[in-house]
């Protein structure tokens, strides 16, 4: 067993128990035995260089750059469009994504035209205070390469596990519970842990936050978004399209296949695309089957689940009154 208990195998020969496993829980871990300990470490290294080269340049920067510091929660920078910025970080991204194991699990929840999104660095720094409780847009599916070991949890994606089969959303629902609530309840809530180059899965639906980094060194994740057949993606803000250069450079890979826009996708509106449907198969892939669970008769979550959202269910509301009591009390002093 791995540090993910019973949804990490490490066992990438029983590939159809991973995928049951990822269906039921939400997320799972399956290993590091895809990239070789010196890939890793070449990720690892060439990522961490980047982080900080753009960095430094976004100070100065007055267009968009690929750096990110809002939007990752206090303490986490982000680096988009990460396979452009060197050669040998695309080579090995395109080594995942060619992997016949990977290819076999995104096509089992995502169907045969699935594309890539977004590909980005994560680094969660010392003293991050994480990321509040939430789910993201419908169909997306990440898939989370470990550069640093974790076992601990520190500064890592923490899941709500088998949330993704809760038939009403979080936003619907009125829960995004704050990092500082995600800290409490990590006895509930599971963390991807593990070890530099396990590679691992987990539904955007699947409520997830960040808990705190409460060590002293920094934890970099690579996370790769895919979208699945029938769903639409777009681009804009701090998440800009692959450049046509770099397009042009990768040609005929797996990875020109699912990062260019242009191929198996229709533009819908200004950046805004649909990915193709499966010819022939009338059945919606399992990504988007969990936005209706009941509908398509899926196992329902478990009851850790229903538990943990009753509770954040009756504890938002006190903090909202008591943060209202507060700004209230600083105004009749004042």
């Amino acid at each position: 067993m791995t540090a993910m208990g019973k949804y990490g195998l490490n066992l990438l020969s029983n590939i159809h128990d991973s995928i049951d496993d990822l269906k039921s829980a939400g997320f799972i871990n399956i290993g590091g035995d895809i990239l070789s300990a010196s890939e890793v470490r070449q990720l690892r290294d060439l990522s961490g260089e980047l982080l900080l080269q753009f960095e430094q340049e976004t100070r100065t920067a007055t267009a968009p750059t690929d750096f990110k510091r809002t939007g990752v929660g206090e303490g986490a920078w982000a680096l988009t469009r990460l396979s452009q910025h060197h050669p040998a970080i695309s080579q090995t991204i395109d080594k995942v994504v060619s992997d016949k194991n990977v290819k076999t699990i995104l096509k089992s929840i995502l169907g045969t035209n699935y594309k890539i999104w977004e590909i980005s660095l994560r680094r969660s720094s010392p003293g991050d205070t994480g990321l509040y409780l939430h789910q993201d847009a419908l169909g997306q599916i990440n898939l989370v390469i470990l550069l640093t070991d974790n076992l601990a949890g520190d500064g890592a994606t923490s899941f709500l596990p088998k949330s993704h089969l809760v038939a009403k959303t979080a936003k619907s629902l009125r829960v995004e519970a704050p990092p500082v609530l995600l800290n409490f309840m990590r006895g509930l809530l599971k963390p991807f842990t593990g070890r530099a180059g396990d590679i691992g899965f987990f539904f955007n639906r699947t409520w997830h936050g960040r808990f705190s980094n409460q060590s002293t060194k920094s934890h970099d994740v690579i996370l790769i978004a895919f979208f699945p057949s029938g769903a639409t993606f777009g681009f804009g803000g701090s998440y800009l399209e692959p450049s046509q250069k770099y397009l042009s450079e990768i040609k005929g890979t797996e990875l020109s296949r699912l990062l260019d826009p242009g191929y198996g996708t229709e533009l819908v509106a200004d950046k805004l695309y649909k990915v193709a449907s499966d010819g022939g198969n009338t059945e919606a892939p399992f990504s988007l089957q969990i936005a209706d669970p009941v509908g398509h008769n899926l196992k329902t979550a478990g009851w850790r689940a229903y538990v943990v959202i009753l509770l954040l269910r009756i504890i938002m509301p006190l903090g909202r009154i008591a943060r209202r009591g507060m700004a209230s009390n600083r105004v009749d002093t004042k």
